[in-house]
């Protein structure tokens, strides 16, 4: 059972995720036993049962053993990043997709989809390269930023350990994401943004992009996903905010209009919460950059 952090909701009873069980296992794992790359898949197989998961696990295991190779053994942090660059961005040119729907397109999402098509956003990107990094045994993790995410080399200093996997493996600076994302103070201060993620707590980002591509007829189970989501990570400010949208739907709906002003009460704590860790809308970011463009 979860430890029970998140607020209350009417749609699971005492505010227990009555999970499947490859779920539950997958919660239940300590940090050091948590594979990202069989995560992402595992999880994916419930949008996809079709899913030939050795398959998936093999090409990252061969990404890995080709990074390891051109390293030649370095411990080097920046020679073991620049072989990941080389093999993912370069030889097998991994990169972002330019359509302009492309953060909303669901097939971006996941793990197995930029293995077949060689082309994700910052969601898959970075799960790709720390996927791949963690088979070849280089401490390299997730970072949130508004409306994004990158990796970090944990033990470099920030201003070379950041990896933006949209720009094939370039540095950036703490200062330059804080500046171009708009990340608030109260969201530097709460942990929800440009902090070190455990494998743990990305968990709770891949439920959530799971969660986001079941249908109405799984609603139960995007709920509980979602509620074991904010659990493992209780400062995921944008996960508070999608959830209160999500509450604040299921207000709107025929079917709960006896309970729309529970719903509503209940999107409304979501929503506060949100604001307390310091979220930042995807709209706020654009209009951050407007104005900078603006200045230049």
């Amino acid at each position: 059972m979860l430890a029970g952090a998140h607020l209350a909701c009417p749609f699971t009873s005492a505010g227990e995720a009555n999970l499947p069980p490859h779920v539950a296992r997958l919660i239940k794992l300590k940090e050091p036993e948590i594979d990202v790359g069989e995560a992402a898949l595992v999880l994916a197989k419930d949008v996809r049962p079709s899913i030939d998961l050795p398959y998936y696990l093999a090409q990252l295991r061969d990404l890995a053993d080709r990074a390891i190779s051109l390293a030649m053994g370095s411990r080097d942090p920046e020679v073991q990043i620049r072989a990941l660059n080389t093999v993912l961005f370069f030889q097998e040119n991994y990169r972002y997709d330019p359509a302009p729907n492309a953060l909303d397109n669901t097939a971006h999402h996941f793990l197995d989809t930029i293995l077949d098509t060689k082309l994700g956003v910052c969601i898959t990107l970075p799960m790709l390269y720390i996927a791949v990094a963690q088979r070849a045994g280089y401490p390299i993790y997730p970072v949130h930023a508004p409306d994004h995410f990158f990796a970090r080399y944990r033990g470099l200093s920030f201003a070379r350990g950041n990896v933006e996997c949209t720009a094939r493996g370039k540095f950036q600076s703490d200062e330059d994401y804080i500046r171009r994302f708009a990340v608030s103070k109260k969201g530097l201060e709460s942990g929800a943004y440009m902090r070190t993620l455990k494998n743990r707590e990305y968990l709770s980002d891949l439920l959530q992009l799971t969660a986001g591509s079941l249908g109405k007829d799984r609603t139960q189970q995007k709920f509980d996903y979602w509620l074991a989501a904010l659990e493992l990570n209780p400062q995921h400010a944008l996960g508070h905010d999608q959830f209160a949208r999500l509450c604040e739907q299921q207000a709107g709906l025929p079917a709960n209009k006896a309970d729309a002003a529970g719903w509503k009460s209940y999107a409304a704590q979501y929503a506060k919460k949100a604001r307390e860790l310091g979220y930042v809308s995807r709209e706020e970011v654009m209009e951050s950059r407007k104005m900078m463009k603006g200045r230049e």
